[in-house]
């Protein structure tokens, strides 16, 4: 009768070996997973935040000729409706094909809830579009509307951030969607007070909006630098201090030099949306340069898990 041998301290040491190998080739390949993940999310934040961008300077045009009547900017109002269209094509391509680039189980039920609220708030848009250049809705509700929409899209990038695996790029993730929330208060800060200006008349109501947009657009900046690489915050810094900002400021104190009847005389709606624009265009070029931090960020840790 045979008697079966027993495993030995060498044969146990071995299978521990190659147990431990196998998991630790799991835990590459899921590395390179999640990090692939999280390019794909950057990609599409890059994107969005193009759109919103496009979107915003939409709103602010949108503000002022619903302000005016009809009576300015219509021109512009068309240059920004092209290109903001063009840009949503991207988006929408992007989102379409989510869910083939994706692992359906690697991200929240959340983040695939946001994206089909985001689908539906760019269905809205052809009709928003058509109640303004009819000039069937208030300025403050065409604000309204696009602000709306571009909640939903920063939503889609701030469930981004909570999806992403990686400390490193998770954090850069953040900055980049908190600095656009930022951006985004500029941006509504930019409509509001275009179309108080356009029709001539700043009531109570709105420079109370106004104030709490520019704490907010604090709040925002602030959490950004918490996240931020130290070379990003020192660029928000300088453009604190531009000319471009020094030129807001004061139309922003102009603005609420009012005279008890809401006339605002030392402002105008064309000064304001130039100004305005000229800060939240220098706010989008360092958002160009955290996407693209983060971009390269993804592709670097991405090749080291895959070479790993």
């Amino acid at each position: 009768m045979s008697r079966r041998n027993k495993p030995t301290k060498a044969t146990k040491a071995t299978e521990a070996d190659t147990l431990a190998a196998r998991f630790l080739r799991s835990a590459q390949l899921c590395r390179a997973r999640d990090l692939k993940l999280l390019s794909t999310l950057s990609d599409l934040v890059k994107g969005i935040s193009e759109l919103i961008h496009a979107l915003q300077k939409e709103r602010g045009a949108s503000s002022i000729y619903l302000g005016s009547n009809g009576a300015h900017f219509a021109d512009r109002l068309a240059a920004r409706v092209a290109e903001s269209r063009g840009l949503e094509e991207r988006v929408r391509e992007h989102l379409e094909h989510m869910d083939e680039k994706l692992d359906p189980l690697s991200c929240s039920a959340r983040f695939y809830t946001r994206v089909a609220f985001a689908f539906r708030a760019l269905d809205s848009l052809p009709a928003t579009r058509e109640q303004v250049a009819a000039l069937a809705l208030a300025p403050q509700d065409a604000v309204k509307a696009f602000t709306d929409v571009v909640a939903l899209l920063l939503a889609v990038g701030f469930e981004a951030a909570d999806t992403a695996a990686d400390p490193e790029t998770s954090r850069a993730l953040i900055a980049l969607v908190n600095f656009a929330q930022g951006k985004e208060y500029a941006g509504q800060e930019r409509a509001t007070a275009g179309a108080a200006l356009s029709r001539g008349h700043f009531d109570a109501v709105a420079r109370r909006h106004l104030r709490h947009l520019e704490a907010a657009q604090e709040r925002a900046f602030k959490i950004f630098a918490e996240f931020a690489d130290p070379r990003h915050v020192t660029m928000l810094l300088e453009l604190s201090v531009s000319a471009e900002t020094a030129e807001f400021k004061q139309l922003r104190a102009n603005a609420f030099e009012q005279s008890p009847s809401g006339e605002s005389p030392a402002a105008t709606a064309d000064a304001w949306y130039e100004a305005a624009t000229r800060r939240i265009d220098a706010m989008r070029a360092i958002e160009d340069c955290l996407a693209g931090e983060l971009g390269r960020l993804c592709a670097v840790k991405l090749a080291d898990a895959k070479a790993g």
